[in-house]
């Protein structure tokens, strides 16, 4: 890193500063009285570098603003080791805040901004910070006797501290882990301690889930017998109204209903009856009797009345679809057979086809009569002794044209003759049997519409006879002759049917059902209090199951949450004893890591001293006139150095101050030497009045030294009061001590 130009606006003493085409490589003397600036203008320069210099930290920062003024602002142009023009600009007010900001030669858009990210950038641009720059490339006044710092410096450049803060840092990871693992013994303990305090049992947990799942399967008992009670006893109040109802109806019979009423009033009651039967005697409730026997006895009379008549009146129902069918009538059960359709359309279809049949006889009889006399009048034709008139002899003449075998023998004209005579009378005879036939037909059908009439007759006597109450029905049924129920009829009207038939008879069987229904409403009504008595019971058994469900369900989940806290407590104990392990294997990796590095340091530290000293061998002589040679530095940078004078090794207090500037001297060209082999950059180096307290000839030949020491420090900054011989090309810059503003005029000095 060299520098180009560096600008400053009120900061430290200066109002203006702009020190601009500053050479790449040789000197620049800063020069002027005391309070003239010359130590400002590198504290200005290591304000822009770093944003704070040797005596201004952070907290005092805003002493570098100039009295009076509420900001400055510095701004430094460099070339960094890539060849690179880089500008630096910060600014810094009086309240000690300060902004930053670094960009390239040329480009607008920085490349960072902000006071941290700059100073981030530029330790990465540099490849070192403020501790370096201080303790090797910048020797401010007062500084020269106190290397405490330098030591650090030397730990950084020689990488040692790298791998000092590295072991520091497994030495406290070490102690933490060790810390982790002592908290966790002690927690390991606390868990066991509490997994004793539970003291399980392994069977106590099984045992109460087969004491609950009894209990659970209790409530499911419980809750089936209620519902099934509870609705045996809504079926039981259903069937009793619906028995009540059906009796009642039937109480109010007379003998002037119909037999589908009769019927339907059986049915009802027969239904309910079954119903309260099925209720009793269904859902595992066998124990309980249905009531109603009495109204079951008198209604099983009843209907065995009803069945005797309903087989006289199937047959009767039969009769009538038989009539029906054969009629073409719609009814509800068809019978198969022949209809008065089909035997109409029969005896049409035969009279049509002997009306044919006679017909064709007919018209047969016409042709054959035709041609017997065609063959009886050629055969007269032909006869030879017959005599000609003159009109058959023309017509010979023509039959002789168109038959040249004219004239036949009248033979054979005479026997076809004779034989369509005889075909004749046969078509007469079959023209007379067809009328015959005809006349059959017609009274066949005579005879067919008189049966249907007849039927249509008695299909409505007994459609009719349906629609009356029983006993007209009984009446039109018996009067109706020769019909197929008129014995079994007869029979029951005077046995089993007299109930249905007599009014008296009716009223007496009604009222004894009457009397059997009260008999079944107090059945009816001890039936419900006990299904009652059963819900209650029921229900006090399902609430005590419940409450015993509730308190094992209790002490279950708590068995369970003790089991779930000793597995939790022995996961936690084994993971403990497993992160205790891996951290011991950790503190072990680190000790052996830690020696590693330690070995490692020593041999860097070593490595680095010999080098210094090398270095230091270099320079000493060099600056000290050939005096003194062959330094020797322990590893706190203390110098021991020969004098050819006491012809013996001296430590530094032994030295006089001069010489002691020297050698100091020498040792910071060194760290800054091993600095730029570090970075592998070219560097300037910073010197507030080395020559501080040298007599003329040690300022001159520590100059002459300093010019050209190394290739890796081109760009030399001094300060001092005046130099009397300015070797090589030198940058003069001086310092007014009557102004505030100093722009470069550059003058060069031999």
């Amino acid at each position: 890193m060299i520098i180009r130009r560096l600008q400053s606006e009120n900061i430290l003493r200066f109002k203006i500063l702009d020190l601009k085409d500053l050479p790449a490589s040789g000197a620049i003397f800063i020069t002027g009285p005391d309070e003239s600036g010359k130590s400002a203008i590198l504290e200005i320069l290591c304000l822009a570098l770093f944003g704070r210099s040797a005596n201004l930290v952070d907290e005092s920062v805003a002493k570098a603003v100039r009295w009076g003024a509420e900001q400055g602002s510095i701004q430094l142009d460099f070339v960094g080791e890539d060849q690179i023009a880089y500008t630096l600009i910060r600014h810094f007010d009086n309240q000690g805040g300060q902004d930053a900001l670094l960009k390239r030669a040329g480009e607008e858009t920085p490349m960072a901004h902000g006071a941290e990210s700059v100073d981030a950038t530029l330790a990465t641009l540099f490849g070192f910070g403020f501790e370096p720059y201080i303790d090797t490339l910048y020797l401010t006044q007062g500084r020269h006797a106190h290397h405490a710092r330098a030591i650090g410096t030397v730990k950084v450049l020689s990488g040692v501290t790298t791998l000092e803060n590295l072991a520091s840092t497994l030495t406290q990871e070490r102690a933490a882990i060790t810390q982790k693992i002592e908290a966790r013994q002690r927690r390991q303990e606390e868990l066991k301690k509490e997994i004793s305090g539970l003291n399980l049992v392994e069977e106590a947990l099984p045992q109460l889930e087969n004491r609950l799942r009894a209990a659970r399967n209790r409530v499911a008992v419980a809750v089936a017998s209620i519902e099934r009670w509870l609705g045996f006893d809504a079926g039981v109040v259903q069937a009793g109204r619906r028995i009540e109802a059906a009796c009642n109806r039937m109480i109010q019979t007379s003998p002037n209903i119909g037999m589908a009423s009769w019927t339907s009033r059986c049915q009802q009651l027969d239904h309910s009856l079954q119903e309260i039967e099925s209720i009793c005697q269904g859902g595992h409730l066998n124990e309980v009797e249905a009531p109603a026997a009495q109204v079951r006895q008198w209604h099983a009379k009843s209907r065995a009345r009803l069945d005797s008549l309903g087989g006289i009146l199937a047959t009767v129902i039969a009769e009538q679809n038989r009539l029906a069918s054969w009629l073409g009538e719609p009814t509800s059960n068809p019978v198969e057979g022949p209809t008065l359709a089909h035997e109409l359309a029969d005896l049409e279809r035969q009279r049509q086809l002997a009306g044919r049949t006679r017909s064709r006889r007919g018209w047969g009889m016409m042709l054959f009569l035709v041609l017997a006399l065609m063959c009886g009048l050629f055969g007269g034709l032909a006869w030879q002794g017959a005599p000609m008139p003159a009109f058959v002899s023309g017509i010979n003449a023509f039959l002789s044209r168109l038959l040249p075998a004219w004239p036949l023998p009248p033979l054979a004209l005479w026997v076809p003759a004779g034989l369509f005579a005889l075909l004749m009378l046969w078509n007469l005879i079959g023209r007379f049997t067809s009328g015959k036939r005809l006349d059959t037909i017609q009274e066949a059908r005579q005879e067919l519409e008189i049966r249907a009439a007849k039927a249509h007759h008695t299909l409505g006597i007994l459609r009719d006879a349906a629609n009356h109450p029983v006993k007209e029905q009984i009446d039109i049924l018996l009067s109706m002759e020769n019909a197929p129920w008129s014995t079994a009829l007869q029979g029951w009207s005077m046995e089993d049917g007299q109930p249905l038939l007599d009014a008296e008879i009716l009223g007496q069987e009604l009222g004894e059902l009457e009397e059997r229904l009260k008999l079944f409403q107090a059945e009816h009504a001890q039936l419900r209090e006990k299904s009652q008595a059963r819900v209650r019971t029921a229900k006090e058994e399902h609430a005590a199951h419940l409450a015993a469900v509730a308190t094992l369900e209790s002490e279950v989940q708590n068995e369970q949450a003790r089991r779930r806290e000793q597995t939790r407590l022995l996961a936690a104990v084994a993971s403990f004893e497993h992160e205790n392990l891996r951290d011991r294997r950790a503190i072990e990796v680190r000790r052996s890591a830690e020696t590693l590095l330690s070995g490692c340091a020593t041999q860097l530290k070593g490595d680095f001293l010999h080098e210094t000293n090398r270095l230091v061998a270099r320079a000493a002589p060099l600056f000290t006139g050939g005096r003194y040679r062959q330094p020797r530095l322990d590893a706190d940078l203390n110098m021991a150095i020969f004098s050819e004078a006491k012809n013996d090794f001296m430590h530094m207090d032994e030295l006089s101050t001069g010489v002691r500037r020297q050698l100091t001297l020498a040792l910071r060209l060194a760290l800054c030497q091993a600095l730029a082999a570090r970075t592998k950059a070219t560097l300037f180096l910073a010197l507030d009045e080395p020559f501080a307290y040298f007599d003329r000839e040690r300022s001159r030949a520590t100059l002459a030294a300093l010019i050209g020491f190394s290739d890796r420090l081109p760009q030399l900054w001094i300060t001092a009061e005046n130099f009397d011989e300015q070797p090589g090309m030198a940058t003069l810059v001086a310092c007014p001590t009557d102004g505030d503003t100093l722009i470069l005029g550059a003058r060069s000095g031999t």
